[in-house]
């Protein structure tokens, strides 16, 4: 009876470890998604600020300025990392080549505002960059 107390003891023993194994297993894999995707993040951060500090970024803002008839420029103030920028009246075309470019652009929209009047689009936008 007694070998038999010890085996029931070491079965249960055993179911026991195996539960705890198992679930401390599962819960270890839930760390290590939760620290790869962290890590991504970081990564992809990384990558954005890369790319915020390229001198092109004051260019291509520079290049949609061109483009914008000077009607339809409401304001454009830039200074240092900073664009806040209005139009008025602009036709479907010009609006889209803008609304593309600026969405195209690796760039932190702060506001973005657009509206339609008459048929012709205004917008207001206000973005940084580092």
């Amino acid at each position: 009876m007694r070998k038999e107390y010890l085996l029931l003891l070491a079965v249960i023993f055993f179911i026991f470890s195996f539960v705890f194994k198992s679930s401390k297993e599962s819960e270890f894999i839930e760390i290590k998604k939760s620290i790869i995707k962290k890590q991504q993040k970081i990564t992809n951060i990384e990558e954005l600020k890369g790319s915020w500090k390229n001198k092109r970024v004051n260019n291509k803002l520079n290049s949609i300025k061109k483009y914008i008839p000077s009607e339809s420029l409401a304001s454009w103030s830039k200074k240092k990392n900073k664009l806040k920028a209005s139009f008025v009246s602009l036709n479907p075309k010009i609006y889209n080549r803008v609304i593309k470019d600026i969405w195209n652009m690796k760039i932190e929209i702060v506001k973005f505002k657009s509206k339609v009047v008459d048929e012709k689009y205004e917008v207001k936008l206000e973005c940084k960059w580092q």
